[in-house]
Parts: C-alpha cells; sequence; structure tokens
C-alpha cells in the first residue's frame, strides 16, 4: 500500500516538474528575450538624449538615468545609460540577461539582471556614444584685409569644413580646411564674379561616426574681380640654380621690381630673379616679406625669428600703434617687431601677448 501511494505521489511530481518545464519552455512565466533600440536624436548643433524603445510590447521602458547630465555630453565621448523595464503582462524576468537574450541596437549592452525583490522589473545597463548634427556656418564672407580669403564663425564641435568655390557661377575648386578661413587667392586666377559655399564636417573618418556634416551656407556676398586685378596671367615660371624667374606672355623677364601675377604681388631684382624673405624696396625704402613662393605678405600677422610682425593691406611692414581687432591695441618697434612685458611712452602697459593692457 505505501509502496502504490510512493509511486502515485513520484507521478505526480514528475508531471508537476513537467508541466512547469512545459510552462517555462514556452515562455509562459519569464520573458525569454528582449530587445531595445536605441536611436539618435539629432537636433542641429545640440546634444540630445537617443529615443529608446523595447520590445516585446508587453515589456515596457518605465525609467532612465545617465551617467553624466546631458549638458555635459561630448560627441563621441561614452557615457552610461541605466534602464529600467518593466513586464506588465504578469511574466517575470530571468535573474540574469546575458547578451543573447537581451540584444541591443544603437548601442552596446553591458548588462542586465532583473530586481531581487521584483522579478518583473529589470534593470539593464548599455553604453551609449553621443552624436551631434553639426550647425550651419554663420557670417560667411570675404575678409576686410584680404579680399581673397573667405572667413565665417566657428560651428560647434566641427573639427573640418568644406568648402566649395564658384566662379561665374561655375563650380572650380573643393577644399578642406580645419580653420574658419581660407586663403582662395590662388584659385582666383582671371576675372570674373567669385563666390563659395561652406558646410561644418569631421576631420577624419572616425570622428564621421559620431559628428554628422552639416548643410552648406553660401557667402553673404560675392568678389567681383577685373581683368586689371589679376594683372600678368599668361607668362610662365623658370627655374634656374640662382632662382626663379618669370617670363611673361610677350617673351620679356620681369626684373628691376614689381610684377603682379595672378593677382599676387612679387619682387624681380635686377638679373630677374625672384626675391624671398625680408624685402627693403629700394625706391621707397618700405619692408615686405615675400612668402616662399615669393608671394608679397598682406593683412596678417607672421612670425619671423622668434619676433611678430605685422603686414598692412598693401604689404608694408607695420610699425607703431595698430588694432588689427576692434578693442585690441599692439604697439610695433620701428623695427616691426611686436612689443611685448614693457611700457610705451612710459604710461601704456603692454602683456606678454602684446595687447595694451587698458588701466580700469
Amino acid at each position: 500500500m505505501k509502496r502504490g501511494i510512493r509511486r502515485l505521489l513520484t507521478g505526480v511530481m514528475t508531471a508537476a516538474a513537467l508541466t512547469a518545464a512545459a510552462f517555462t519552455a514556452y515562455g509562459a512565466s519569464t520573458v525569454s528575450s528582449l530587445r531595445i533600440t536605441v536611436k539618435d536624436s539629432l537636433e542641429e548643433g545640440n546634444m540630445t538624449e537617443p529615443e529608446i524603445s523595447v520590445s516585446p510590447s508587453s515589456c515596457q521602458l518605465s525609467d532612465i538615468s545617465w551617467s553624466k547630465a546631458v549638458e555635459d555630453w561630448k560627441p563621441g565621448k561614452t557615457i552610461f545609460g541605466y534602464l529600467t523595464i518593466t513586464a506588465d503582462d504578469g511574466r517575470e524576468f530571468e535573474r540574469s540577461y546575458r547578451s543573447s537574450k537581451c540584444t541591443v541596437s544603437g548601442a552596446d549592452f553591458r548588462s542586465a539582471e532583473s530586481d531581487e525583490d521584483d522579478p518583473s522589473t529589470l534593470q539593464v545597463t548599455i553604453r551609449y556614444t553621443p552624436v551631434v548634427q553639426l550647425g550651419m556656418t554663420e557670417e560667411a564672407g570675404w575678409s576686410d584685409l584680404n579680399k581673397t580669403r573667405a572667413s565665417w564663425k566657428k560651428v560647434d564641435y566641427a573639427t573640418a569644413y568644406e568648402l566649395r568655390l564658384y566662379q561665374d557661377g561655375s563650380l572650380i575648386k573643393t577644399l578642406e580646411v580645419s580653420t574658419t578661413t581660407a586663403d582662395l587667392s590662388e584659385y582666383i586666377t582671371s576675372g570674373g564674379d567669385y563666390y563659395y559655399e561652406v558646410r561644418a564636417k569631421a576631420k577624419t573618418s572616425s570622428e564621421r561616426d559620431y559628428l554628422l556634416t552639416g548643410e552648406y551656407v553660401p557667402s553673404e556676398d560675392v568678389l567681383t574681380v577685373s581683368e586689371a586685378e589679376m594683372g600678368e596671367v599668361d607668362g610662365s615660371w623658370k627655374n634656374y640654380q640662382e632662382g626663379r624667374r618669370y617670363q611673361k606672355g610677350d617673351g620679356t623677364y620681369a626684373s628691376s621690381g614689381w610684377l603682379m601675377i595672378m593677382g599676387e604681388w612679387y619682387y624681380f631684382n635686377a638679373e630677374g630673379y625672384l626675391a624671398v624673405g625680408w624685402l627693403q624696396d629700394p625706391e621707397t625704402g618700405a619692408w615686405y616679406y615675400m612668402d616662399e613662393q615669393g608671394k608679397m605678405t598682406v593683412s596678417q600677422w607672421l612670425q619671423v625669428g622668434g619676433a611678430w610682425y605685422f603686414f598692412n593691406q598693401d604689404g608694408t611692414m607695420a610699425t607703431g600703434w595698430i588694432q588689427t581687432v576692434p578693442g585690441e591695441w599692439y604697439y610695433l618697434n620701428p623695427d616691426g617687431s611686436m612689443a611685448v612685458n614693457t611700457v610705451i611712452d612710459g604710461i601704456y602697459q603692454i602683456g606678454s601677448d602684446g595687447k595694451y593692457i587698458a588701466a580700469h
């Protein structure tokens, strides 16, 4: 009799175990798998939280927090997201989830574990890389100091810019720069109307994963160049052991003075060789600096031999007081070098950066 009861109890227990196993196998009591989708939410020029969805539909994202406040996010710098997911159909989550059961797209799965006191709640940790849609450039135009130099305002997070130059409506050059200016003089080789468009972008291929290219913005004005402003355009350069010479379109060689070639000024000595470096005009006595290509340096600062110099729009070396940016005054010594850490005329204090320090 006891043996029969034991067999009966064993049969009932076995049936219950099989029923429970079948119940679990068919997902009737636990959430067998979970999918989390993280989609970048793009707002031009700003960091924003991504959109997060969960499936199956019986599971809901009830809460999320981040390892850093959104205002502290940086594009490409990973942060952690802590998700609270609940099952609202009476099912429960297993104690621990592996990545094979908790699939994450748009971010990286780190861990998932159900709440010990409430198995219908799952805590998931993800690793997310913030993405930003780069904003549009502003104040794109031509420099007041150098009319063939394009300039625009910096775009937040941008590491490079792509510029397209047009002449009379036709695209003539596309280039990439890392600064907010571009000298376009070498591409402006004939008369016409020039304008450009520029957009913010990432410099490297890895940066392009989280810095999304901005929209093109056209320059605010058009640069009109006459043929007369271009000077010589039909000649050719000749290289010799003694230096470079320029043969003009009529076959003669430039010599003993200044010559504009393709919109740039050059100086040639009596033998017809190109001047490079410091140059004092024998007629006016003014000083100039010709770059390694022989072009006159204009409308810019230049460091030579450890000292800073500024060259005016006509190329002459500046001396005395100058204001290259509104509100910022500098003093250039009689030899053109910028004064630093000194007092001018016993009154005006000059800082280590060369700027005049106004008295308060």
